[in-house]
């Protein structure tokens, strides 16, 4: 799906160049900017409670969007900004984080699939205006996944500290989590993290109208490398269950980590010794090894909720990484597809979980990431030039607005014709 339509968007049908792609930014940050309150503990996906607007436009020029629609709205901008992609609200969504917020599993499963018709419907009325032009393919639409911390509400996702679901440390505040880890309270157990994964995934495996809307599954901001395994081997379940079924098929993966210390190393497991390198090949190994017939391997891999300014380094480790695996793989006559590099960092802000809210960073840099979308692009052109992969991906995350997508759609544009 992604070699095909970075072929279709370039107008051409070989891969003799590496196209640059663009995605949406942060999609809570542009419901923050549309006057949402997303404080609670379902974040965006609160909003997919109120359907009351959905499917209508607001009654008058007075009447702000709600809800749904709200959604739909803050997609549809993020796609006539100039991105290509756009990921769905389901996020933080998972049957434990509903149930948490005293929503029943029924609903809970319908909500996480709304979540899908309401980007859908946003593609629908981009694809409305675009009638005509060539080499406009149709937007893609990615589930978005957050890992299992993200279901945890609590900033999980930036420390990798997981406590077990029976441990009271559960609902601990983010400023406490690493402590907590340090006293080595019992970690959750690889199976939990499988299971997790497998549940959710089948909310959406087990309907056949919203998993053909899906181009896309991006699992984001994972902060452990047994996460990864972890979601593969869902993956893998869910593959073994629906393989029968006539009109399904896998959806091509991303699996993209965050790296939120100066030591470009996830922040799970704490205190492993070694160097960015040797981590980078095991994150490509843990995304994109098969050792048996019906694995499910991803096919891209991306970095996000990560500071602009280490972007540029981790691209570099990881493109080497890469450089090595293809060596050696077709050293051992095991050739593999090129993969594609997804690219989204934040704004440079910084989560406060325990306050729910964004802090300015400590240490800005030089630039104040006033050159954020040129800095994205340089990266991008170094990766390009190594030739090792089949596309890469441009956008953001948190704090990461419609003005900077803009701006990052009109270098990339530019860049192609000079090219």
């Amino acid at each position: 799906m992604l070699d095909e339509y970075l072929r279709s968007r370039s107008g051409r049908q070989d891969s003799s160049t590496t196209p640059i792609a663009i995605i949406d930014g942060g999609l809570a940050t542009r419901l923050e900017t549309l006057g949402q309150d997303l404080s609670g503990s379902l974040w965006s996906a609160a909003l997919l409670k109120d359907e009351t607007l959905e499917g209508r436009p607001p009654r008058s020029r007075h009447e702000a969007p709600q809800g749904c629609a709200v959604i739909a709205q803050a997609h549809l901008d993020f796609l006539r900004a100039g991105a290509e992609v756009i990921g769905t609200c389901n996020y933080q969504t998972s049957l434990e984080t509903f149930s948490r917020a005293g929503i029943a599993d029924t609903e809970g499963r319908r909500l996480m699939l709304r979540a899908i018709d309401v980007a859908q419907s946003a593609r629908k009325v981009a694809c409305s205006t675009r009638a005509g032009r060539t080499h406009v393919p149709r937007p893609l639409i990615a589930l978005s996944l957050g890992p299992y911390g993200a279901s945890l509400s609590n900033g999980a996702e930036y420390t990798g500290c997981y406590p077990s679901p029976s441990d009271p440390s559960q609902e601990i505040a983010f400023d406490q989590l690493v402590e907590f880890h340090r006293n080595r309270l019992e970690e959750i157990a690889f199976d939990h993290l499988v299971e997790f994964h497998r549940n959710r995934l089948e909310v959406f495996a087990a309907s056949a109208q919203h998993w053909s809307l899906i181009d896309l599954i991006a699992f984001e901001t994972i902060p452990r490398l047994d996460e990864i395994r972890a979601i593969r081997s869902a993956l893998s379940q869910v593959w073994q269950r629906h393989k029968d079924e006539g009109s399904w098929s896998k959806k091509p993966c991303l699996f993209s980590c965050v790296f939120p210390e100066e030591g470009l190393r996830l922040p799970f497991p704490q205190g492993r010794r070694s160097e960015t390198l040797c981590e980078c090949r095991d994150i490509l190994e843990a995304s994109f090894s098969q050792e048996k017939a019906g694995d499910w391997s991803g096919d891209a891999i991306g970095m996000n909720c990560t500071k602009p300014h280490l972007i540029p380094l981790l691209v570099d480790r990881f493109t080497q990484a890469m450089k090595e695996r293809r060596a050696r793989r077709a050293a051992a006559t095991q050739p593999e597809d090129k993969k594609h590099l997804f690219l989204y960092p934040d704004g440079g802000k910084v989560w406060d979980g325990q306050a729910r809210q964004w802090r300015a960073w400590a240490q800005p840099t030089e630039a104040g990431f006033a050159n954020w979308a040129q800095q994205l692009l340089e990266s991008a052109k170094s990766a390009i030039e190594s030739g090792v992969w089949a596309g890469v991906w441009l956008g953001g995350c948190c704090n990461v607005g419609i003005d900077d997508i803009q701006a990052l759609s009109l270098l990339v544009s530019r860049e192609a014709r000079s090219a």
